[in-house]
């Protein structure tokens, strides 16, 4: 079975997904997802039965969903769908978009591109499955759909979702380069933080919206704008949402850090050891500092 929405065709059969025809890699983790929500259509999908579903056997958060989510919703956007794919239910869960016209095609599109033999002949026998039916062989076998797509598909162990248990602190990092941030992530992880990074201030504000965090970490300027860092300040303050919140940025003069602190900033870093020092603080009792500036010596020689 495949079905048709916008410019993009999901293929039941060989768990794939299609743009203006041409095969797309992507997340598994994110076509069970629109598995899912589709055969559920026009209903939502619990965020239990998501959780159950695309996560078996495996104990995560509502964060891990949520973050699909997102992630998933992004893709959408950067491939020219601006209609809504995935809304939310408040209260409830998630549902496919109701804007989107959904039809069911023939079994027809080949795959384009780096797939390998195996895809092409595989058949699981979803066609005509109930959205109960099809979270229950989903949640029996779809383990065994990993590493469908050859070529560069990111590996199900690659991706970090779930929470550590009994973490000191949760901290929400916007960046639109993560990975220039991979040693300050380490080092906080190894603190027992939980780290978790979006690269847009509207992701930033859907999560802040859903759930609780203990600080803020933001560059200053991304896509095109310089001050994106700052408008996400300004937008919690002007929400009475008064979270700590911590700059992370190049060239820090004087008169940059006075007028970010003057706008709702807690503290504003150049280098790792501020950093540092800024987050650990908020975890640190008054009688610690001592203990704590004698761990970051320690750490950062």
């Amino acid at each position: 079975m495949q079905y048709q929405f916008d410019a993009f065709i999901l293929d039941t059969e060989h768990l794939t997904l299609f743009h203006q025809q041409a095969l797309v890699s992507t997340d598994q983790r994110m076509i069970r997802l629109l598995l899912l929500l589709i055969e559920a259509y026009p209903e939502s999908c619990s965020t239990q039965a998501l959780l159950q579903a695309i996560w078996p056997a495996t104990v995560v958060t509502n964060w891990s969903l949520s973050r699909l989510v997102s992630d998933s919703r992004k893709f959408f956007k950067q491939h020219g769908c601006h209609s809504p794919v995935i809304e939310t239910v408040h209260g409830h869960g998630f549902r496919f978009g109701t804007e989107l016209l959904l039809t069911k095609v023939p079994a027809s599109v080949e795959p384009v591109g780096n797939v390998s033999g195996n895809v092409r002949h595989r058949r699981w026998l979803f066609t005509g499955l109930s959205g109960i039916g099809m979270a229950f062989l989903m949640v029996l076998g779809i383990n065994q759909t990993t590493g469908m797509l050859a070529g560069n598909a990111p590996a199900e162990t690659d991706l970090l979702y779930g929470e550590p248990a009994h973490v000191l602190g949760r901290i929400l990092w916007v960046d639109d380069n993560p990975v220039n941030n991979s040693e300050e992530l380490a080092f906080l992880r190894a603190k027992d933080l939980a780290i978790y990074t979006v690269t847009s201030t509207e992701d930033a504000l859907l999560l802040l919206g859903m759930y609780h965090y203990d600080a803020v970490i933001s560059d200053m300027g991304r896509d095109g704008d310089a001050l994106a860092g700052l408008k996400l300040l300004q937008s919690l303050r002007a929400s009475r949402i008064e979270i700590p919140f911590f700059f992370y940025t190049i060239a820090v003069s004087e008169q940059k850090e006075n007028l970010l602190l003057g706008q709702g900033a807690h503290g504003v870093s150049e280098t790792k050891q501020e950093l540092y020092r800024h987050i650990l603080s908020l975890f640190t009792t008054d009688d610690c500092q001592e203990c704590l500036e004698s761990k970051l010596s320690i750490s950062m020689n």
